[in-house]
């Protein structure tokens, strides 16, 4: 299959990501590389996380490096407009615990533009035809094989417009509903059923639900469904499959050693969670409702 692998956002970890998506997707099939990205390493918008993480400037041996390692058909690196009166929406989710900028979903949609720009210029100058796009950040490390060719035989059986997502369909003890987290991480669909996801993406009106937003990702496929495109999530599973591999930060490394959390309805211990494998991995609830959850080394959390 022909595949368009493109990449979108801030490089932060790519360094450590490269080889993975090398190994797992690019080597397996016949792909073309795009890659959209920042002036600087990472974001300095508010997130839903708290984790400061150090901004560096990309300088132009890194672009030479990135373009050597991807071998990228093309490369756009922009320099981020200044902010003034960024709107910061709370996601009712968590009744607003978690925040999200305005601004910032604006630049991952407007990266996702560019490059799929890039990949149309591209095919349009070289007659090529792509089986898929796929979206793509640099910071993603894959761990098992990213496998299109069972998938194609299915998506050859649908008849809508659909994009296909690998986002975070673990358990949560505070949800109910397995939800769709990080699906605007890593996704993928034909040629066309992409360049409509971001046609629909690029013109949402963010401020008109500052009131009433889920989850960026909630509005996101909602606004989708509403022109006719479908969400459906892929069996390739965040935490086992693949994961975001964050930049290093005091915080994050202690929860890698050791964390501890006790709700009403869960009692949750891992060790040593930076390990490459799962030593120790205990679930069983008591009384159908207390989830006890212990391991050591990697878990699925």
């Amino acid at each position: 299959m022909k595949i368009a692998v493109q990449f979108f956002g801030h490089l932060r970890t790519y360094e450590k990501c490269v080889d993975s998506i090398k190994k797992h997707l690019i080597s397996r099939y016949d792909c073309d590389v795009f890659m959209h990205t920042w002036a600087e390493s990472d974001h300095k918008t508010k997130t839903w996380h708290s984790l400061n993480t150090k901004v560096r400037l990309i300088d132009a041996k890194t672009i030479e490096k990135i373009k050597k390692l991807y071998a990228l058909k093309d490369i756009i690196v922009e320099k981020q407009k200044p902010i003034k009166n960024d709107v910061v929406i709370p996601c009712q989710h968590n009744k607003g615990k978690s925040q999200i900028s305005k601004s910032g979903m604006e630049f991952m949609i407007h990266s996702q533009k560019k490059v799929n720009e890039l990949r149309k210029k591209y095919q349009k100058e070289n007659h090529i035809q792509y089986d898929y796009v796929l979206m793509i950040r640099p910071d993603i490390k894959l761990k098992k094989d990213f496998i299109l060719n069972q998938t194609d035989k299915e998506i050859k059986k649908e008849v809508t417009t659909t994009r296909y997502c690998a986002a975070n369909l673990t358990y949560h003890a505070d949800f109910p509903i397995i939800g769709n987290v990080m699906s605007d991480t890593l996704y993928f669909g034909r040629p066309k059923s992409i360049d409509k996801t971001l046609s629909v993406l690029n013109n949402i009106d963010f401020e008109k639900h500052k009131n009433d937003m889920w989850n960026p990702e909630t509005l996101f496929n909602q606004e989708l469904e509403k022109s006719g495109i479908l969400s459906r999530f892929i069996n390739y599973q965040y935490q086992s499959d693949w994961e975001i591999l964050r930049s290093p930060n005091k915080k994050e490394f202690r929860r890698s050693i050791v964390r501890l959390r006790i709700r009403k309805n869960l009692f949750y211990f891992h060790l040593f969670r930076f390990l490459s494998v799962s030593l120790v991995n205990l679930k069983f609830y008591i009384g159908n409702l207390f989830l006890i959850d212990i391991g050591l080394g990697q878990d699925n959390e």
